[in-house]
């Protein structure tokens, strides 16, 4: 049985490893990487020195990554044209590289490195599934409570 963090991981993954190869053009450019697969995980995490705040922002970056994907995974499966494709799975990829990039506390590199440890690690697997589900109660609790003040005839007057 696979975890909902295996899933959105192998999603994620799927993405990079279908991204293409990039241009040599940009030489003279600082290289950012255009996917989270060309990312070099930060040696200085593991399980152990994994704090809560970072497991949060984990969590934070890998909804990012989710919302990036509903929006290319419709448009990269319903192109035909190979080149349109690989196009926009590289742009994807660059996009979800950019979206761990705006989340506080976390960089790409300490990402791919929790991801990794993730995977090799249960105790540290099952403190992220936790504070994925901390992340959905507070998102539905959220959601409720901006449906009641919408609906709160007070409100307009």
């Amino acid at each position: 049985m696979k975890t909902r963090i295996s899933l959105a991981v192998m999603a994620v993954v799927a993405l990079a490893a279908a991204s293409p190869t990039v241009s040599q053009e940009a030489d003279a450019a600082p290289k950012q990487p255009v996917s989270l697969s060309q990312v070099t995980p930060d040696p200085a995490l593991t399980p152990d020195t994994i704090t809560d705040d970072k497991i949060v922002s984990f969590v934070e970056a890998l909804a990012a990554i989710q919302i990036v994907g509903r929006h290319y995974t419709p448009r990269i499966d319903a192109e035909t044209d190979g080149s349109k494709r690989a196009e926009l799975i590289d742009l994807a990829n660059r996009d979800i590289v950019r979206a761990v990039d705006t989340i506080v506390n976390i960089t790409p590199a300490e990402y791919v490195a929790i991801d990794k440890a993730a995977q090799q690690d249960q105790g540290l697997n099952q403190r992220i599934l936790a504070q994925i589900e901390v992340a959905q109660a507070e998102a539905k609790a959220r959601k409720e409570a901006e449906g009641v003040a919408k609906d709160d005839p007070a409100k307009d007057e």
